[in-house]
């Protein structure tokens, strides 16, 4: 970062001179392009200010600057935006709001909001609510929810766990794994089953990956029944792993399983979509991995709506508290259900907010 930088002392372009303003940190604009556009559409020109050192995400169509490091008030008041408006955490930083007229702080997450005298305060979940007092609890408007699909449990599906359930079995779910991700399935459940047996739900999300796959986890020599290929109407108590290859039985499982971890996520290397709403729907219990690049996933994260594991490890203690502790899986389930449905309509809540 140069001395200008730090100090604030460049030009600032002429497209950002009577533009609203919108100070966030490189993390949450990641996932702000949908807000930052629909904000243009309801004010007008934009313009962005990074808070911390991170890089804006390519190719945005509104002039980029930078916060200073110090002096903040000057650089505000140097800029003379008509309306600045902090987005998230900007960097944990108190001071984005120094020395800025007609403010409002979006997807606030510390007090810092409270104390920077803004017209309008908004959180994304309740415990943000209770931590800054005067906040609106509006949603998150990173996140473009205008409804939810029908979410019932397949229970004729479920019925075929009935021995596993009588014996006080455990089932876990990796639904529509990717590259990569398999392994880390195998490798939690048998850390899993030291504490407490259980099945496994295994289901790869490319069809061109079914066989493969399936293949590749023979080496493994645990107990596997095919979905596809089983004759009886029951999983039999000794199958370890139950392998998925249909689609709409992928689908049907979520509402079976004690927990869900979403794939997609679990590997970088994974190239399918995450799916997050369809277990938070069903108001399953569900692990993250480390690839959150989904903005939905990104605002299930900060509001504890699913448990995030950076590490195969992490994930396995996550299951661990769930599969020994049912009642604590149980709520972290519905808490993940209620927020869901307190996302629907929070963009366009905000954006009648600050129109």
């Amino acid at each position: 970062m140069s001395l200008l930088d730090l100090l604030g002392l460049h030009r600032f372009p002429a497209a950002a001179r009577g533009a609203t303003l919108v100070v966030a940190d490189s993390a949450t604009l990641a996932h702000a392009r949908g807000l930052l556009q629909a904000l243009t559409e309801r004010l007008g020109p934009l313009a962005v200010a990074l808070a911390d050192a991170g890089e804006a995400p390519a190719q945005l169509p509104w002039p980029v600057l930078r916060l200073p490091a110090q002096g903040v008030g000057r650089w505000h008041r140097r800029l003379a935006a008509p309306r600045v408006i902090a987005l998230g955490a900007c960097a944990g930083r108190p001071d984005v709001l120094e020395g800025a007229d007609a403010c409002s702080w979006v997807n606030a997450q510390t007090n810092h909001a409270a104390l920077a005298g803004c017209r309008l305060v908004t959180v994304a979940d309740a415990q943000a609510a209770e931590r800054i007092p005067g906040a609106k609890l509006t949603g998150d408007p990173l996140v473009e929810l205008t409804g939810l699909p029908a979410a019932a449990v397949d229970e004729a599906l479920c019925e075929r766990f009935r021995d596993q359930r009588a014996a006080g079995r455990w089932v876990g779910y990796f639904a529509a794994t990717g590259e990569d991700e398999e392994p880390v399935a195998y490798g939690s459940f048998f850390q899993l089953a030291r504490r407490k047996m259980g099945l496994l739900v295994l289901a790869p999300a490319d069809p061109a990956r079914y066989e493969p796959v399936y293949r590749e986890a023979i080496k493994y020599r645990l107990p596997t029944n095919r979905h596809n290929r089983l004759s009886t109407s029951y999983v039999p108590i000794k199958t370890r792993v139950y392998y998925v290859e249909d689609a709409e039985v992928m689908a049907g499982l979520y509402g079976c399983a004690d927990y869900v971890v979403v794939g997609g996520t679990v590997s970088e290397a994974a190239r399918n979509a995450p799916d997050v709403l369809t277990p938070l729907a069903l108001g399953r219990a569900t692990i993250v991995g480390p690839a959150r690049h989904d903005a939905l996933i990104g605002a299930a994260v900060r509001a504890g709506a699913v448990a995030a594991a950076t590490t195969p490890e992490e994930m396995v203690d996550h299951a661990a508290a769930w599969i020994l502790d049912p009642a604590a899986a149980q709520a972290q389930g519905e808490r993940g259900r209620a927020w869901l449905h307190a996302q629907v309509g929070a963009r366009e809540r905000v954006l009648a907010l600050l129109n």
